[in-house]
């Protein structure tokens, strides 16, 4: 088919093309095969009005090439330059007129049909820039192209001056080796192979990008194994990427690592937890081989489980502290592992007077002596559960409070002492009490109680005596405190003047507050006292 002084649309003749469209049968190779060959004399438009373009020119240019227009891969081809503008034109960088494909004829583009496939002949088809490489990172890439029959040598020139450092392309195609130094590298991929129309060599301008390293996190080490309170921990954190050795921190210090636990700048996690939970944090981890590797943080976590609930009760000893009757008495148990709060129970039943609070204090006055086997029981938030087996005994006391109960009686506001008596056992005895004595009164450690007291009523207490060996008693008394008798403590009164304000507050001694007051005769006129002892006025006379 010949193109002879083609115009462009619409019906515009300033301008045009000679080209021609020849199919050739090439049966001599194989049944249904044939070349396409187009030649190509003159090209002086590239664009037709309704393609955007004006005078010829811009808009979208023409492409050349083949298509058997299913769009599949292998089923089409444009040459370099299609769809720019003025690449083809005779004037221009890719003039057809003064090229070629597949032969040395100027202006003639070969195409070879062969089983079905056509080939734009010995052509380089791999992805130029070449995809990019990591410093330290093997490297491995086969180069591809179409048309060559056989025996195909592969070669790479570098551009003067430049190397493509540690890496190297064999003759049959593969680029391969390990980047020794990041940049950008260009150089010229040549291939010579044998075709239909003998040994023939094409060139390809290409390029390397070598990046910095990338450092990052293994992902297995994230999250890091479980732990447990109280057991040894350690856990080796893993990087990849980079040219050497890694150094190791955590990035956020507010997500910390668990009490008791550290990072090393290795990458060891070691130590004794030391508090259970799950625990957050960010790794930050950077190479330390001076090859500007990217370093690279990952989000971290550990979890701590808490330590088994130990089978011994800690914080007493079994039997438990020997108990005294009537002596009040209090133990605080405890108990290693779980997780808190615990929980506490008691089997069998306690000596008489004692009780098991759930969080884990014995407590009461034993009011019976004997030796009571028990099974102290706990059960921790996750619900894991350890028993002991114990015992307490009640021993009677070794020594008494001879001392009369109840006390001799006492007045309010009256001076008061006693001395407190027992026997049994090595002296001297230390006294206490144990409830509330009457106000105004205190019981000193050598049994002297004393003072003034203050407010009147019927006082219920437990004395308490320990002698020189530690053996206790304790005994319920009382102390009657009596109002003493009502008496005025503020006369006379102070001297008023006439006609001047007067004011003062009356005082009793004796009796039981609150005091109400008034006056029997004839005050001052102006004066007057009101109940809650107030003398107030001004004197008139």
């Amino acid at each position: 088919a010949n193109y002879i002084n083609v115009g462009y649309f619409g019906n515009h003749d300033d301008k045009l093309n000679r080209f021609q469209l020849i199919l050739i049968d090439r049966s001599d190779t194989g049944s249904g095969n044939f070349d396409i060959e187009f030649n190509y004399e003159k090209i002086l438009w590239e664009t037709g009005d309704a393609s955007g373009g004006v005078n010829g020119f811009g808009g979208v240019p023409a492409s050349v090439g083949w298509s058997n227009g299913t769009g599949e891969p292998g089923t089409s081809f444009e040459l370099t330059g299609s769809l720019a503008s003025g690449s083809f034109l005779d004037n221009g960088p890719r003039g057809l007129s003064r090229g070629s494909l597949n032969t040395t004829t100027r202006g003639r583009f070969l195409f070879r049909a062969r089983n079905g496939f056509v080939s734009p002949g010995l052509a380089i088809t791999s992805a130029c820039p070449m995809p990019q490489a990591t410093l330290g990172t093997p490297y491995t890439q086969r180069l591809s192209a179409v048309g060559a029959v056989s025996n195909a040598r592969w070669s790479l020139l570098p551009d003067p001056g430049v190397d493509l450092p540690g890496l190297a392309l064999a003759g049959d195609g593969r680029f391969t080796g390990t980047p020794s130094r990041p940049g950008t590298y260009s150089f010229t991929l040549s291939l010579t192979a044998a075709t239909e129309d003998g040994d023939q060599t094409v060139t390809r301008r290409c390029s390397l990008s070598v990046a910095p390293p990338v450092v990052s996190v293994a992902a297995q080490f994230c999250p890091l194994p479980r732990g447990t309170v109280g057991a040894d921990y350690s856990a080796t954190l893993r990087a990849q990427g980079g040219t050497g050795g890694y150094a190791w921190s955590i990035a956020n210090p507010g997500n910390a690592l668990p009490p008791g636990l550290t990072l090393s700048p290795d990458g060891t996690v070691a130590g004794v937890p030391s508090a259970a939970g799950n625990y957050p944090f960010n790794l930050l981890v950077a190479s330390t081989a001076g090859d500007n590797a990217q370093p690279a943080t990952r989000p971290c976590s550990v979890t701590i489980d808490p330590a088994p609930l130990s089978t011994t009760i800690t914080g007493a000893s079994c039997p438990l502290p020997t108990a005294t009757l009537g002596v009040p008495y209090t133990q605080v148990l405890a108990v290693a592992g779980g997780l808190a709060p615990y929980r506490w129970s008691v089997g069998n039943a306690l000596p008489l007077g004692l009780s098991l609070a759930p969080e884990g204090r014995i407590a009461g006055t034993p009011a019976a002596v004997g030796a009571y086997p028990i099974t102290l029981q706990v059960t921790d938030a996750t619900g894991q559960g350890a028993s002991q087996e114990c015992w307490v005994v009640v021993d009677p006391p070794a020594i008494r409070i001879s001392s009369a109960c109840p006390l001799p009686p006492a007045s309010t506001g009256v001076g008061y002492e006693t001395r407190l008596a027992a026997e049994g056992g090595t002296g001297p005895y230390t006294w206490s009490a144990i409830g509330g004595l009457p106000p105004g009164l205190t019981l000193a450690p050598d049994g002297r109680l004393a003072g003034t007291p203050a407010v009147a009523g019927p006082y219920l207490f437990r004395l308490r005596a320990e002698n020189s060996g530690g053996a206790p008693v304790a005994a319920p008394c009382s102390l009657a405190v009596a109002p003493s008798a009502l008496g005025i403590s503020s006369c006379p009164l102070r001297d008023g003047a006439l006609d001047q304000a007067f004011e003062q507050t009356l005082t009793a001694v004796g009796g039981v507050e609150p005091y109400s007051w008034w006056a029997s005769g004839n005050l001052p006129p102006g004066l007057t006292i009101s109940a809650a002892g107030r003398a107030a006025g001004m004197p008139r006379q």
